[in-house]
Parts: structure tokens; sequence; C-alpha cells
């Protein structure tokens, strides 16, 4: 296992997870993304952009703290702001990989997302997760609507549009003017969401006016808001003070600082909110191609037993996450839609992301299937394998997609509930995850092991196995 199934988040972490994810279910969720998440993928901050900048100028960037006033020194200098275009252009221009956080944030249910970044990582990985972004670059965009159920206020302008990219001075002077609706939106937004804020230092001259308007206008009525900040105060030559009294002074503003000791821990817990976000969407993994287990009509009792499965699910207010492939998705899929059209309650109940079928090579039809896997698996909080055999030169063999599944689950740490009595690639990681229990569940209790044992079971009836599924399935949407 890796080390980050380690790793054990602190009380004050414990509270934000489970808060923010909270304001994510109730839609009162927002985002404000800064430099620091498309540094790691990559890109440049603030500072090394104008580095060439301050060179022109016979200056040291790193002596330099207005980064502002920097910009409007080489305006003033030049008369021109070509040089800080092309600046622009050649930075972030430049290839760059997407990170897992741009990934897990795609995947989040957040309808309002800001950033001062001009790079276009954030639509990348929307787009990737097969979900559209309506973007505002300008203040006519307001009136216009595009595809998707997330905006994303760019509210600093598009490497596409270096001309009018927010830099200098003169740009921030004039914002009121230039941008009154970003503004007025902004405000709103901070006063009815409670924001994240991710690699953003708080340096920007108009989120300072922005947050002390909302500080008058919202009193001590305002909502909660976090930022995640890597904690200097114990390090060799970090100012311990001034970081406390900086924390200190946030407060003001209702945003709370979550501290983490190093970078990497803002990726485990994007991964815990998304646990916690999809803890009650189950994805159902396998396939019954050639079985022959569980009973002497061995199709007949997997597809009964993967649609009670589907039926069950949505009865007991969990939700399906599927590919839709023949077979037995499709029948938990059938199962779950039972269920919802006697309740009357489709929306958002089920997920479907068939698999890619276009003729196409085999590497690329393998990338285009791992994708969709590691999408469906996303948007999942717990993986029920059932199954999963394939007939290959004439032998019946543990599927290959199924046990896939099940590596991309281990590695986004998703509850896992592997059903033994069913055989091939279940069976295989049913012994996998009992010979490393602990790993897999390092808080279970004695009851989760009974649970677990009794899934290897020979021959068992379709109703105790149900029971004793959706009994781990309890377990998991109430686990941390």
């Amino acid at each position: 296992m890796t080390k980050s199934l380690k790793w054990k988040p602190s009380r004050q972490q414990r509270t934000f997870i489970e808060n923010y994810s909270k304001y994510l279910d109730t839609g009162r969720a927002a985002l404000f993304v800064g430099a620091g998440l498309s540094r790691s993928a990559g890109y440049v901050d603030w500072r090394g952009l104008l580095d060439g900048i301050a060179k022109e100028l016979d200056l040291d960037i790193n002596k330099e703290h207005d980064l502002v006033a920097v910009a409007q020194f080489f305006l003033n200098a030049k008369k021109t702001r070509n040089g800080l275009n092309e600046a622009i252009i050649e930075e972030f221009e430049k290839d760059a990989t997407l990170t897992n956080n741009h990934y897990l944030l795609a995947r989040l249910p957040i309808r309002s997302i800001w950033t001062t970044n001009y790079d276009r990582l954030i639509e990348s990985a929307f787009d990737s997760a097969g979900r559209g972004v309506d973007v505002k670059l300008e203040d006519e965009d307001f009136a216009l609507w595009h595809r998707g159920d997330t905006i994303l206020y760019k509210m600093h302008g598009d490497v596409k549009q270096p001309h009018k990219a927010v830099l200098t001075k003169d740009d921030y002077e004039t914002y009121g003017t230039s941008h009154p609706l970003f503004l007025q939106h902004l405000k709103m937004d901070l006063i009815t969401k409670h924001f994240l804020f991710l690699g953003f230092s708080f340096t920007d001259p108009n989120l300072e006016r922005v947050f002390s308007a909302v500080r008058v206008l919202s009193k001590a009525n305002g909502p909660q808001h976090f930022a995640i900040i890597r904690d200097v105060k114990n390090e060799k030559g970090g100012n311990r003070r001034r970081m406390e009294l900086w924390i200190e002074d946030l407060k003001r503003f209702n945003i709370e600082t979550i501290l983490i000791s190093e970078y990497s821990q803002i990726e485990l817990l994007l991964e815990a909110i998304s646990r916690f976000v999809h803890r009650k969407s189950i994805f159902v993994s396998g396939s019954s191609r050639g079985a022959a287990l569980l009973d002497t009509d061995p199709q007949a009792t997997y597809d009964d037993l993967a649609r009670t499965l589907g039926t069950r699910l949505i009865s007991d207010g969990f939700n399906v996450v599927s590919g839709f492939g023949v077979g037995l998705g499709e029948q938990v899929v059938l199962g779950a839609l039972k269920a919802l059209h006697s309740v009357n309650a489709l929306q958002g109940r089920v997920t479907v992301r068939p698999f890619p079928t276009a003729p196409q090579e085999a590497s690329e039809q393998r990338q285009l299937n791992t994708r969709t896997r590691e999408d469906l698996i996303a948007r999942s909080g717990t993986v029920i394998f059932i199954g999963g055999s394939q007939i290959a030169d004439g032998d019946l063999l543990p599927s290959r997609g199924v046990l896939e599944e099940f590596e991309i689950a281990t590695r986004l740490k998703r509850f896992i509930i592997p059903v033994g009595s069913t055989g091939h690639a279940s069976a295989k990681i049913w012994k996998t995850v009992s010979d490393n229990f602990d790993s897999f569940y390092p808080s279970a209790d004695r009851s989760l092991r009974e649970y677990f044992d009794k899934l290897a079971l020979s021959s068992p009836k379709v109703s105790d196995l149900i029971d004793t599924i959706m009994a781990m399935v309890r377990i998991a949407a109430s686990s941390d």
C-alpha cells in the first residue's frame, strides 16, 4: 500500500473535510484557485512570470515585494505592454501536465470557481471529466450562457487575450469600472457561499478590497471560508510570529486556515473530500461472461444478483454509478431504474458513462477504457466487485478490466467490497484484500471482518449475499 494510505488528518482537517463536503452536497460551496495550483502542473507563478521583465529593468525579482509595481514600471519605461503580453503567451502556452488535484476538483459538485490564473488547466480538467464550464472573461459574458453547470470566473483574463490581462497598477486601478460585474458577483458569492482557497497567497489588491467590502456588509453573519496553507512556523528560518498574526488577521474575513505540513497533503485532503462527497455513490464492477458459479443456472443467478443489488441500493438511499456494458452492469442499472420509477426520483441517482466502442487502435481503446474507469470510480465512494470473467483463446480467465478497476479503486482509496463467492476476478480480489485486511480497512471493527468473510461463503443465497453487501455499504458510507 502507498504511504499516503497511512496519512491521518488532524482534528481540524477532519472537521474541514466534513464541513466543506456538506457545503458541496447542498450547492453552497465555491472555489478560488491561485497560481500555486498551476505551479504544481509546471507553470510559473506571478514572480516567475515577471522574472524576465524585472531583469530588463535591472531589478532582482526575488527582492521585490510589490509585483504589480514591477509590471507598471515596465509599462512606464517601454510605453507599451507588448513585452508583458509576450511573457504571458510564452509562459502559459507551454505544455503543462494536469495534476491529480485538477482531476479531483473537476469531479466535485462545485458550481462556482474563481481564479486569477491565465492558464486553461481548469477547463482542460473539466473537459477530461466530461463536464463543461461556462467561462466568464469579461462583463459582457454575464449576458451569455454556455454549456456547463459550473461557472468559471477568470477575473484577471486568459492567455488567449493577453492584451486584456489584469497585471499592472493601471489595470488594478481601473478594474472597478472595467469589470464591475465581476466584483459584484464575487461579493455576492463571498456573502452566500463557502469558499475554499487553493494555491492563493492573499496578496492580490482586488481581493483585499473585496474582502474588506464583504466584511463591512456581512459583519459577523458571513459564511465560513477555508484556506489551505503550508505551515512554516516550525521551519528553520520560518517567521513563526508573522504567520500566527497573518492567520489571526484572515479570521476577520471569516477565513479559517487549514494548515498542512507539505504541499502533497493538498491532494490527500481533496481525496478525502471526494470520498466523503461520493460516499453514497456505488460503482458495481464485474462481468458474468462464461461464469459458472452460484447455482445450476449461473447466468440467471448473476443477473438476479445484479438487478436485486441495483434495486436495493436505490431503495436504501444510495446512488448507482455504471459503465452500462452489456451484462452485469446493464442488470445493475435495470434494477436501479426499477426502484427509481417506483419513487419517481431519477434526478441524480444514476450516473452512466458508457465505455467508448468506436473503431480505433487497440492501444487507444485501452487508454479510453482506462480513462472511463478512472472517471467512474472517481465519482464513487464504494466499489463492489462481482464475478469478473472473460474468455480468451477458449479459456475462462479473470477479467483484465475488472482487475484494472480494482487497481484504480485501490489507488483512489475507495472502499472495496469484493464478493468472493462469485468467483473469477472477484475471488482473486477477495484473497488480496483478505491478506492485507488492515491496510484496506484501517479502522475496521470486528463486525466488518465478519461481513467480509461472509462474502466468500460457497453457494450463498442471493438474499443473504445482498444483505451482507448492503451492511458493508452502510459501514463505508458512515466511515471517515
